[in-house]
């Protein structure tokens, strides 16, 4: 069949680096896609096609430019669909499709979708097409295309596959999460990194990878929002015995059916990995991003998710505020270049948190301390099983609507009991409640603050 100039070819496979030709669209050695035709060449009845919505209509049938192809996949050709996990604005699915795994996530409020929702998933697949030809494409989760469940009446967005699973099921599960000396391998495998990637230890790796997934997206001027460590995932390299890690949910971290007057109303995330600017009513930056960066490189060294000790209510957001941050206890050993790099990506100034970039650099640069940070990992992992503590029954780890209003009202009451001496600038425009409350069960409203003095709140845990 011939394609057309929006099929996406790809010349290489991602997971075995061999190079293929345009005829063929399997690897030959682990049985990839390394070819999507577009939907117009996929099926000779596009014309007539329809998914029941006519904002997805339309916005499929405008995404037909180069680099821009959102992809309509029929649910049927899925099998082995497998339930996984429920997920802040989704229910999270692996299935077969094309003879690969794929995941399936099943978008809550989707027979609403909106077009700005479908606009973020549009920025997610351009990066991903201007970036394909590259490795830096191993650092992004691949986005396949969009699909419809006609009986659950649920979009579904086809994402690729991570054996390993996200970051945080490993950290729960610290004895397999192991380190390997691959300085023995060096010479065995030829890969297009510019580092020495092989020879970093498994923490420093991890973060590289997430640097280098961030990278790519603040480069194309966007801004992931919602970074923690549920949406990291690691899958196996085929050539190594270690695990790549990746950013998933770019653009996906919200409702379906958000609008942009609901998304001026407050913020979606997760409270420990959102920067205090932001709950102050600031746009999300770069910048935010790099401080849940900053939060994620604790937890990967602690082994252990941030202030899982206390509820996560309106205290705790005005304590960040304030300057709180996860302690970095002395037994953690932490080399102290990364305990330095931690601190800057967390700073409460975000013009003295550093970029992507610069955060590559360091990495780079700084001493691979392997077998210290082995070491390390193995402490660690005996200290938190000789110290099992179930987390505080008020924490929340995945993404939750967060209420503007709400901040405001507790920013407002912290600012008086302490006299203005916090000087704390409130949000200047921020809607009503009455904007939020089609949303239902999925609004979380924080809680109100107890009539509490500055002091006691500093020391409420």
């Amino acid at each position: 069949m011939g394609k057309c100039k929006n099929c996406r070819v790809i010349e290489w496979c991602r997971k075995c680096n061999e190079e293929y030709r345009y005829s063929q669209s399997i690897c030959g050695l682990c049985n990839g896609i390394i070819l999507l035709l577009c939907n117009e060449c996929e099926n000779p009845n596009w014309s007539n096609w329809s998914s029941g919505n006519k904002i997805v209509d339309n916005f499929i049938k405008k995404c037909n430019k180069p680099n821009e192809v959102l992809k309509w996949i029929p649910y049927n050709q899925f099998s082995e669909i497998t339930y996984l996990a429920k997920g802040g604005f989704g229910e999270i699915y692996k299935a077969k499709w094309k003879g690969i795994y794929v995941v399936l996530k099943k978008l809550y409020n989707s027979q609403n979708i909106t077009v700005d929702f479908l606009n973020e998933v549009k920025n997610c697949i351009q990066i991903m097409e201007l970036n394909r030809k590259n490795f830096d494409t191993d650092f992004l989760t691949r986005f396949y295309g969009i699909s419809y469940d006609s009986i659950t009446q649920s979009f579904i967005m086809v994402t690729e596959y991570a054996d390993k699973g996200d970051l945080k099921k490993n950290i729960m599960e610290p004895v397999k999460f192991t380190n390997y000396n691959f300085r023995n391998f060096r010479d065995y495998v030829s890969y297009e990194f510019r580092y020495d990637y092989y020879e970093f230890s498994t923490n420093k790796r991890i973060i590289f990878g997430i640097a280098r997934g961030l990278k790519i997206i603040h480069s194309s001027g966007l801004v992931h929002c919602d970074l923690h460590i549920g949406n990291i995932l690691l899958r196996d390299n085929l050539q190594m015995p270690i695990s790549i890690s990746s950013i998933s949910d770019f653009g996906l971290s919200q409702p379906a059916n958000i609008s942009s007057s609901i998304k001026s109303s407050g913020i979606y995330g997760v409270i420990p990995y959102v920067a205090p600017e932001i709950f102050l009513g600031k746009p999300y930056t770069q910048a935010s991003d790099i401080y849940s960066l900053g939060i994620i490189i604790w937890v990967i060294y602690s082994l252990e998710e941030p202030y899982n000790d206390r509820c996560h209510d309106a205290n705790l957001i005005l304590d960040i505020i304030r300057g709180l941050r996860p302690e970095i206890p002395p037994q953690l050993s932490i080399p102290n270049y990364i305990k330095e790099l931690m601190e800057k990506c967390w700073d409460s100034d975000p013009t003295n948190r550093p970029t992507a970039e610069q955060i590559i650099t360091i990495l780079v640069d700084g001493p691979n301390q392997f077998f210290l940070e082995n070491s390390h990992r193995k402490k660690v992992c005996l200290l938190k099983i000789m110290n099992l503590i179930d987390n505080h029954p008020g924490t929340c780890y995945t993404s939750r609507f967060l209420s503007f209003q709400r901040v405001k009202e507790h920013l407002a009451q912290l600012t008086l009991e302490d006299s203005g001496q916090n000087n704390l600038s409130l949000p200047t425009s921020i809607n009503n409640d009455d904007n939020i409350r089609d949303f239902g069960d999925e609004i979380i409203a924080l809680p109100t603050l107890p009539n509490t003095s500055v002091t006691s709140l500093s020391q409420n845990s």
